[in-house]
């Protein structure tokens, strides 16, 4: 289960900037996920429930990325989802 999470915070998190930071930024999104007590399934979850009801209103191309956030002591989900029009519905 730790390497699964250790996992989805390598995703969340992006491109490597050197292991001191990395190490920062995953210390990080640990503590978020433990303030919240949200697993690695919710989050997955919540993601794909999310990008549904987006993709009911435009087209959304990959790739898309999450990221959890504190600041000032709220935290935030910030996404971002490259998108286009959808064509006229049948």
């Amino acid at each position: 289960m730790m390497r699964n999470l250790m996992d989805k915070v390598a995703t969340l998190v992006g491109p490597s900037r050197g292991s001191k930071e990395d190490a920062k930024q995953r210390l990080k999104v640990v503590l978020i996920h433990d303030q919240l007590a949200l697993t690695p399934g919710a989050m997955d979850q919540m993601k794909a429930e999310m990008l549904e009801v987006v993709r009911r209103y435009v087209v959304v191309d990959e790739p898309v990325a999450f990221e959890l956030r504190k600041e000032d002591g709220q935290v935030s989900i910030v996404s971002q989802l490259p998108v286009r029009p959808m064509h006229a519905r049948a």
